[in-house]
């Protein structure tokens, strides 16, 4: 199954596509999609959750769009700024998922600096409120102060 995906999203088939991810556990079509990022290095990945996305906006999507920007497919000019995009929408969506605003944060210590300081404390101190434990918004902090 997972090798018709990514067949299916590297022929640039994503109707059909759709439909086994739509089967998969979300952690199973996730890794899979960073997997054949990895392996292909192709924008048609990130075609496959846009459309994706078309059909129904998801926090979910918008962060595995991030990810997959962010992760196998950083060398493309403007994968940074499109992932910042995708996680500032998933928190939009979601905005008690601290996993997001974690994954938010990340875009502060990337070297675009994507998330500016005073922005970044401010998502650290509302993390740390729910997540008294959280390291990556510690770090911020300390970075910050």
């Amino acid at each position: 199954m997972r090798e018709q995906l990514k067949s299916l999203i590297i022929s640039g088939f994503y109707k059909e596509a759709k439909k086994i991810f739509s089967h998969m556990s979300a952690n199973e079509g996730r890794d899979c999609l960073l997997e054949l990022g990895y392996e292909k290095e192709s924008i048609s990945i990130y075609g496959f959750l846009c459309s994706a996305l078309c059909d129904k906006e998801d926090a979910k999507l918008h962060c595995l769009a991030s990810e997959v920007l962010t992760l196998p497919l950083c060398h493309l000019e403007g994968a940074y700024a499109t992932a910042f995009y995708h996680a500032k929408k998933a928190v939009e969506m979601d905005p008690d998922d601290i996993e997001l605003k974690e994954a938010l944060l990340l875009f502060n210590s990337i070297p675009d600096n994507l998330l500016n300081e005073e922005d970044a404390f401010k998502l650290a101190k509302d993390i740390l409120e729910k997540k008294p434990y959280s390291k990556v918004a510690i770090d911020v902090l300390k970075d910050t102060m």
